[in-house]
């Protein structure tokens, strides 16, 4: 069983017991970690691991629920985590510094991103680092850039990267409605909403679906488009 008590009274439980028995702090953080995780609470468990002082523990966790926090959009949830994480930690997991740098471009820091790659081995994961460049040129309206670093992300990752294949193929699309090709647009579009609804992005599919509606606005299709912002909408 566990119990829920009111805020003050948990902190003055926790104040007695880092009092009265400071060496089973971590020991008890560590404990509720693996219950949290056994029983499918991973956010909850990262923060006892983090609290435990366990990195390695905690930087296992966030390896491998980042993406799923990632395309729910909880991506302040994902650099606290990760900013509690030391650095050479986070440096010798690739997978981080790539969550870290998709947290930081879907919260608009694309000065910061750069940096953060460059702790990052390219030739481990040169994939993913082509889709965020790729997003960020294309947040630079620097569509040929956007439109080749798009296509590389398809010769390195697999399928069962939906994430960031979503986002390629989003780029692809925003690429072809700005150079005033909407036929092309809307095919890839249309792959780019499946993309991101089987990665769980529903933000991300909300903006492809909008754009797939300018798309087939753009082809007189007035009906289809505003039954894809409706769809948008809802």
């Amino acid at each position: 069983r566990w119990y829920r008590y009111h805020p003050l009274f948990s902190d003055l439980l926790r104040q007695r017991l880092r009092r009265e028995m400071p060496d089973l702090v971590a020991q008890l953080h560590r404990r509720a970690s693996l219950w949290y995780e056994e029983n499918g609470y991973v956010p909850e468990s990262v923060s006892h691991a983090l609290a435990s002082g366990d990195e390695e523990r905690a930087a296992d966790l966030v390896e491998w629920t980042g993406w799923a926090v990632l395309a729910r959009g909880e991506m302040i949830t994902l650099l606290a985590w990760l900013d509690q994480l030391p650095a050479p930690c986070v440096r010798s997991r690739p997978q981080l510094g790539i969550l870290r740098a998709w947290a930081l471009a879907l919260t608009g820091e694309l000065a910061r991103i750069e940096p953060c790659l460059q702790d990052v081995d390219v030739e481990e994961v040169p994939g993913e680092i082509a889709a965020i460049r790729a997003y960020i040129a294309s947040q630079h309206d620097q569509v040929p850039l956007a439109t080749e670093l798009a296509l590389q992300v398809f010769e390195h990752l697999p399928e069962k990267k939906w994430f960031s294949r979503g986002i390629a193929m989003l780029t692809l699309g925003s690429a072809a409605l700005s150079n005033g090709e909407p036929a092309a647009a809307v095919q890839t579009l249309t792959e780019a909403v499946e993309w991101s609804r089987a990665a769980g992005q529903i933000h991300m599919a909300v903006i492809g679906t909008s754009m797939l509606g300018e798309a087939l606005q753009m082809q007189g299709q007035l009906h289809k488009a505003a039954e894809r912002q409706r769809q948008a909408l809802r």
